[in-house]
């Protein structure tokens, strides 16, 4: 049975730049197979410090799971995940907004902090609000949006029982290990790529390491979305 394709009326269109490997040169999501899908978007991966082993590419050490063809159920989860995501992000600005006035009306009265409520200093560092305000809302839904194409930042969630290699290959959408991803939409997602500000780590985390850096950085609405696409896509895993 063939899977059903990723690409949607939402989603835009994807026009890949090659890798250093030529992989996906001249095409386009649609004309590529699942394997040059994966080798396209996987970060480069080396073990330093041990010269007398070559290079190991990112590809052969994702979990069969991810290797195999997408099947129809997965994809209907991703598409659910997507979903709630961006449903979740709507209620993210729309509470961030609410915040931000609410804020801005007790500001206007310095006696009210006075009453319990914080001072400017402290609210500016403690409300929801206080994100990099050069992603709109528009951003934030593309980027969520474009997350069921990130096939790979999430290997360590289908790990193959046993194998050590595994077990730490899960990488931040925010960060630079996914800027084959971040290349892949196109001129309507650079806007959101040019207004990132990569302060992520550019390291692989394991399952549990991803989901605390999410939950730990979830005031900004990029990782809000990644988290909330996560908890969906993998509503079993149970940290290690």
């Amino acid at each position: 049975m063939t899977a059903t394709p990723l690409v949607d009326s939402v989603a835009p269109a994807l026009a890949y730049r090659p890798t250093g490997d030529n992989w996906g040169d001249g095409m386009k999501w649609e004309e590529m197979d699942h394997e040059t899908k994966l080798r396209f978007l996987t970060p480069r991966y080396s073990e330093t410090g041990r010269p007398d082993r070559p290079e190991i590419g990112f590809y052969d050490i994702l979990p069969q799971a991810v290797k195999n063809p997408l099947s129809n159920e997965r994809v209907a989860r991703m598409e659910e995940a997507k979903n709630v995501a961006i449903k979740d992000i709507r209620a993210f600005f729309k509470g961030a907004k609410e915040e931000r006035l609410e804020f801005e009306k007790h500001e206007k009265d310095d006696d009210e902090s006075s009453d319990g409520y914080p001072s400017s200093d402290d609210a500016m560092t403690t409300k929801t609000f206080q994100w990099n305000d050069k992603i709109t809302e528009d951003d934030a839904l593309q980027f969520v949006t474009m997350l069921p194409e990130h096939l790979t930042f999430t290997a360590s969630f289908d790990a193959d029982a046993g194998n050590a290699l595994q077990a730490k290959r899960c990488y931040c959408p925010c960060s630079t290990k996914s800027q084959q991803w971040h290349k892949a939409g196109g001129v309507k997602f650079e806007r959101v790529v040019s207004n990132m500000k990569f302060e992520c780590k550019s390291v692989f985390y394991g399952a549990r390491g991803l989901l605390d850096h999410l939950r730990g950085n979830k005031h900004d609405p990029l990782h809000h979305g990644v988290l909330v696409y996560v908890n969906k896509l993998h509503p079993d895993y149970k940290p290690e």
